[in-house]
């Protein structure tokens, strides 16, 4: 019995195991045909589209080797393929008369480019160069030349033929009428043409030519009326000139008259005849006394001892003298002082270009920036070689002799 009971225990465990097991099944059954159904009613996404293979192009940069261990790039720099993108370090001395179109052209020295001319290099330079342009850099070439011309002009550049120019944009005027509803501005070749309505057209013009007669003839009256005062007034100046004129001759006469009046008073008076006869006899007796005088002057043979002893007195003096031996002295020869030669030009600093290092020279009669030269080491100037740049010094070689110049600190 005991045994029977167990055996029914058992056999109900396992029909439950298998019934609960047997859900699970269908469930999982249930789940799969649910998610079957849901992907066969939605539509499959597009596929999505495959790019294009794009050939990159070799980043590979040709490059030599120097040395063991230096690899040098075999491309331009970028400041080598665009000129306004190099370096400058530009500095103007205070002591020279600047003008801001002297000192483009300066800038733009050793760089390949040159100032155009035209009206706006014109108008540069009559523009004095302002105190903060005296000192430019380090900075791009473009923009110490927008630096220089400032805001109000456009720089334009020839890159064919290496110009560099300035341009000042047209602005148009604040004032200009805006286009209304009857007028409609039609531009053929910058000038403004305006169309107007046909009703209203002949209305206005209509108008326009009434005003412009009555306008007119009001200009016709008036000149009429000015001109009539005008000759009223000349005719009653002429009447009243006449007698004044005749009263101007009148008087001119007669201050001639009386001139010569004056000047005949003023005539010396006759000299009288006892006067004369005085001073005459008193002459004579002067020329008689001057001609008794000259009668008794001594005679040749008089003068004839004092003749004799004045050629003793020269042949003594004509007679040679023994000279004295002259005794020589040797002459000692001074030591020849070097001559010191000065350079035509003086030193006024050291500017940048490029990233290399230009001495600025400047002739000694001049004070131009125009003038203004730029040296680098190996060039010569007037004869004076450059051969280095030191710190605050230029070392110069001319002929045999090496002279170091001062380079002022700017």
């Amino acid at each position: 019995m005991f045994a029977d009971l167990a055996l029914r225990n058992v056999d109900g465990h396992a029909w439950t195991f298998e019934s609960r097991a047997m859900h699970a099944i269908n469930s999982y059954r249930s789940c799969l045909l649910l998610a079957a159904l849901a992907a066969g009613c939605t539509t499959p996404p597009a596929p999505s589209p495959v790019p294009d293979e794009v050939a990159t192009p070799s980043q590979d940069v040709p490059f030599t080797r120097y040395g063991r261990y230096n690899l040098v790039e075999l491309t331009p720099t970028v400041a080598q393929q665009d000129l306004l993108l190099q370096v400058v370090d530009v500095s103007i001395p205070d002591t020279l008369n600047a003008n801001v179109a002297d000192a483009l052209r300066h800038v733009l020295q050793r760089s390949g480019y040159q100032l155009c001319n035209g009206r706006e290099t014109d108008t540069l330079g009559s523009l004095p160069l302002p105190a903060a342009h005296y000192h430019l850099g380090p900075l791009q070439l473009r923009n110490a030349l927008l630096a220089l011309a400032g805001p109000a002009r456009t720089l334009h550049v020839d890159h064919s033929a290496r110009r560099v120019c300035f341009i000042q944009p047209f602005n148009k005027p604040a004032d200009a009428p805006p286009a209304t509803a009857d007028t409609e501005p039609d531009v053929v070749g910058g000038v403004a043409a305006m169309t107007t309505m046909p009703g209203r057209g002949q209305h206005r013009l209509g108008t326009l030519l009434r005003a412009a007669t009555i306008t007119w003839l009001l200009l016709i009256s008036a000149a009429v009326v000015i001109d009539h005062v005008a000759l009223s007034g000349l005719a009653a100046q002429v009447e009243t000139s006449t007698p004044s004129l005749q009263v101007d001759v009148l008087e001119e006469r007669l201050a001639e008259r009386v001139q010569q009046i004056e000047q005949a008073q003023q005539q010396p008076d006759a000299l009288p005849q006892a006067r004369y006869e005085a001073e005459r006899q008193a002459l004579e007796q002067r020329l008689d006394a001057i001609e008794q005088a000259l009668g008794s002057r001594p005679t040749a043979d008089n003068l004839l001892p004092l003749q004799a002893r004045i050629e003793q007195l020269e042949m003594r003096l004509t007679a040679p003298r023994p000279t004295p031996p002259a005794t020589t002295r040797p002459r000692v020869s001074a030591p020849a002082k070097p001559k010191i030669i000065e350079p035509p030009f003086r030193v006024i600093g050291v500017e940048l270009r490029a990233g290399e290092q230009f001495l600025s020279i400047l002739p000694s009669i001049s004070d131009a920036l125009s003038q203004v030269r730029l040296l680098r080491p190996g060039e010569a100037e007037a004869g004076w070689h450059l051969e280095t740049i030191e710190a605050n010094t230029a070392v110069f070689r001319y002929g045999e002799d090496t002279r170091r110049l001062p380079v002022p600190v700017q």
